[in-house]
C-alpha cells in the first residue's frame, strides 16, 4: 500500500520504523562487542599481566649484587646473590639447587625462576576458576571470564612448568650435579610435575570417563601436586597452601551453605552417552 499511497503517512510511518530499527540493531551488536572487549582486555590487565610483571621482577632481583638493594630499596625487592670469582665469571649459588656458574646456566637458572614465579599467577586463576560459591557472587561479565579462563590459565601453568623443570635439567646436566637429582627438592618437584601431566592427559579424556569422574580425578591431582610442593620450598609451600586452602574454605561453604535438602528419595541411573548431565561436585 506505501507503493499506491506513496505520500500517505499511514503506510510510510512502518516502512520508516521498520528501517531505522534495522539500522539500530548493527549499532547495538557493534557497541555490545566493543564493551565485551573492553572488558576482557581489563581482565588480562588486571589479573594476570600486572600480577606476572610484579612476580618476574621481584625473581629477576635476585641476578644483581647484593648491595644493589641497599641503594635501591624501593624497586628491588629481594636480596641480590650474584657474584664474580677469581677469573671474572659471574656466579649464584643461594642454595645449592641453585648453583650457577658462568652466563649460560644463570640464563637457565633464570629461566627456571622466572617461570616459577610466572606459574603461581595462572596456578592462582586456576584455582581461582574452581571455586564456584565464591565466583557466582562476582559480577556475571567477571564470572564468564573467569571461568572461561580457567582452562587456559590451567594450561599455561602446566607448559610454564614443563619449561621450568626442562632448564633445570639442561643445568643440571651442564654442571654434571647428579646429586640434586637425589635431594627431596627434585623429588618433589618430579612429583607435581608428574602429577599435573596426568592430568593433562586426564583432561583430554573427558569423553571417554565423563565429566564427573574427570573433574574428581582432576582435583585429586590438584590435591597431590599441592602436597608435594610444600616439600619443594618455602616459597612454593606457603603459596600452594594459600591457594588450595581458599579453595577448600569455598568447597567447605559450598556443601554448609549453599546445599539444599529436597524431599525426592529417589535416583535413577543416566545414560552419561546419551544425555547430556553435567554435574557440580
Amino acid at each position: 500500500f506505501s507503493g499506491v499511497f506513496p505520500n500517505h503517512s499511514l503506510f510510510n510511518e512502518s516502512s520508516t520504523s521498520e528501517s531505522s530499527s534495522e539500522s539500530e540493531e548493527p549499532k547495538e551488536v557493534e557497541s555490545r562487542s566493543e564493551k565485551d572487549t573492553s572488558l576482557t582486555i581489563h581482565f588480562y590487565f588486571v589479573l594476570v599481566v600486572i600480577p606476572c610483571l610484579i612476580s618476574v621482577w621481584y625473581s629477576l632481583a635476585m641476578f644483581f649484587p647484593p648491595q644493589t638493594r641497599e641503594k635501591y630499596s624501593l624497586v628491588l625487592w629481594d636480596d641480590g646473590e650474584l657474584l664474580f670469582d677469581d677469573q671474572g665469571r659471574p656466579t649464584i649459588c643461594p642454595r645449592p639447587s641453585i648453583c650457577s656458574e658462568g652466563i649460560r646456566q644463570i640464563i637457565l637458572v633464570s629461566i627456571s625462576r622466572v617461570t616459577a614465579f610466572s606459574s603461581y599467577v595462572f596456578m592462582g586463576v586456576t584455582f581461582l576458576s574452581k571455586m564456584r560459591f565464591t565466583v557466582q557472587y562476582l559480577p556475571s561479565s567477571l564470572k564468564t571470564r573467569i571461568q572461561c579462563f580457567g582452562d587456559k590459565g590451567w594450561n599455561i601453568f602446566v607448559g610454564l612448568a614443563v619449561l621450568h623443570a626442562v632448564a633445570h635439567y639442561i643445568r643440571y646436566i651442564a654442571r654434571q650435579d647428579t646429586d640434586q637429582l637425589a635431594t627431596m627438592v627434585h623429588i618433589s618437584g618430579l612429583v607435581s610435575l608428574l602429577a599435573v601431566s596426568v592430568a593433562v592427559v586426564n583432561d583430554c579424556c573427558k569423553k571417554k570417563i565423563g565429566e564427573f569422574k574427570r573433574s574428581i580425578i582432576h582435583n585429586w591431582l590438584l590435591t597431590m601436586m599441592c602436597i608435594a610442593l610444600c616439600y619443594h620450598h618455602k616459597r612454593a609451600m606457603v603459596i600452594s597452601l594459600i591457594f588450595f586452602g581458599l579453595w577448600a574454605l569455598d568447597s567447605l561453604l559450598r556443601v554448609v551453605v549453599a546445599s539444599r535438602s529436597v524431599s525426592v528419595k529417589d535416583l535413577n541411573d543416566i545414560d552419561v552417552k546419551t544425555t547430556d548431565c553435567s554435574v557440580s561436585w
